[in-house]
């Protein structure tokens, strides 16, 4: 069997499972089952001797979320292509189609969302068996057996049979109306979209040509463009800029003849909503239960606290709680698919919360918020084994450094300085300094702030192997 070459899709907003997820952290890296995120159960699905090296694209700002996916997952990849902007599905596809059909002419490309629950076992299985059946002048697109009326997801309704199990796209629905995802339900001729398509690399851009030329012309122009920087692959902002938003099932699947719908019946989930998790979770009278949390007649909730105060729960039906840090979110669990809209209404002068977070990923490991207030910051600093900050200096602000787990190696000025467990240390302003932990374990630091700005504004890097400027 000819190997195959998966793409996984990794951009997102980070609205859908907000306040867990932030646009700074989106849901595929959320910690899921035994703490493995959906993004690294996406890679291990794809990765054995049927499949080639995957190939991710994701977001510029999400760089280092994956970079520190793979390192700790151990998974070996292709290459990492960034796009400087989202620009939906559509552009993120042909790009990394054309990218891999320079190398291979001959390819064949799965593309998966990473933010996905699928049930591994009968997917391979049943992907394995049928994939001698596949005709590289079709683009296949899987359809999951509806198991409810469900308005939120893209439905296909299925035409003639082609052979076996697949069968012509008659047509695409998206977001029904509950009345006629109801409807859909009844028929058996209707799927979900999955949003996972197998083709032959050269049919996609013949087919791209007739359908959406503008998008595979500016595509082309940027793979002549892109650069290797560090491990990753980037394209010009400007260029890029002129693609058109859309998703590759309007812009592709749903003008070409060749589109064949291949049913699968397995568990499958979008994962687009706190509901849609408290359906697949293990339930205790219900509910779904997360933290440290008193309940007394509460049914079919879902209720998840992320620190450890204590929350108590009375009296309350089909409720989505969710505490985060900094956030709070009380919805009908119905209603919780509304939320991307309604973020959108948050006031401009929280926008760096609410993309943020009170907890910043960085390429070196983390830092945490933890007090403000007039002319001080408390943090609580998460460098990575063997990863460290760039060498910098401030202008506005000095620092206190307290370690509390693992051993620093501090450079300050033209001194190093190794501090241990308890010990501190004290960076005054202008002075040039760098933390790095050369250890195998973590190492956690309280970070003190003092001055008058006490942002990233106020941060001169001399040197960072990490590319930040």
């Amino acid at each position: 069997m000819k190997k195959i070459y998966p793409i996984i899709l990794s951009g997102g907003s980070g609205k859908r499972l907000w306040p867990s997820s932030r646009k700074m952290f989106p849901k595929q890296f959320l910690p899921f089952d035994n703490n493995h995120s959906l993004f690294t159960k996406t890679l291990k699905r794809f990765n054995g001797r049927n499949f080639h090296k995957a190939t991710i694209i994701s977001n510029y700002i999400h760089r280092f979320l994956v970079k520190d996916s793979l390192e700790k997952s151990k998974i070996q990849t292709g290459s990492i292509l960034l796009e400087p902007m989202m620009k939906n599905t559509s552009a993120a596809v042909t790009l990394s189609t054309l990218f891999i059909l320079k190398k291979d002419p001959n390819a064949v490309i799965l593309i998966s969302p990473s933010d996905h629950l699928v049930e591994e076992k009968k997917f391979k299985s049943f992907f394995l068996k049928n994939f001698e059946k596949f005709d590289k002048k079709f683009l296949y697109i899987f359809g999951i057996k509806p198991t409810e009326p469900n308005p939120s997801y893209g439905y296909i309704l299925k035409g003639n049979k082609i052979k076996s199990n697949f069968f012509y796209v008659k047509k695409f629905f998206e977001k029904p109306k509950i009345t006629e995802a109801k409807r859909f339900l009844k028929t058996e001729s209707f799927y979900w979209n999955s949003g996972i398509f197998l083709f032959s690399a050269t049919t996609f851009v013949n087919e791209m040509k007739i359908h959406s030329p503008k998008i595979l012309k500016t595509c082309e122009q940027l793979i002549d463009e892109a650069k290797k920087q560090y491990e990753f692959i980037t394209f010009p902002e400007k260029k890029f800029t002129t693609l058109e938003k859309k998703p590759i099932d309007k812009d592709l699947f749903e003008k070409t003849k060749k589109a064949v719908v291949v049913p699968f019946s397995f568990n499958w989930s979008d994962v687009g909503s706190w509901e849609s998790i408290w359906k697949i979770k293990k339930k205790k009278n219900q509910n779904v239960i997360d933290g440290n949390i008193i309940t007394e007649n509460v049914k079919r909730s879902f209720i998840k606290t992320h620190d450890k105060s204590i929350a108590v729960v009375v009296g309350v039906n089909d409720l989505v709680i969710i505490k985060d840090k900094d956030a709070l979110l009380v919805t009908k669990k119905n209603y919780d698919k509304n939320i991307k809209d309604i973020l959108s209404q948050i006031n401009k002068s929280d926008k760096e919360k609410f993309e943020f977070g009170t907890i910043v990923h960085r390429p070196w490991g983390s830092f945490e918020n933890i007090r403000s207030g007039d002319g001080f910051l408390v943090k609580i600093l998460k460098i990575n084994p063997k990863s460290k900050i760039s060498l910098q200096y401030h202008k506005k602000r000095s620092e206190h450094w307290v370690v509390t787990k693992g051993t620093a190696t501090i450079t300050l000025n033209e001194k190093k300085i190794k501090l241990k467990e308890k010990e501190s240390i004290f960076v005054k302003l202008g002075q040039k300094h760098r933390i790095e932990n050369k250890t195998k374990d973590l190492l956690e630091i309280v970070e003190v702030q003092i001055g008058k700005v006490l942002d990233e504004s106020d941060i001169v890097r001399i040197d960072d192997i990490y590319g930040r400027k």
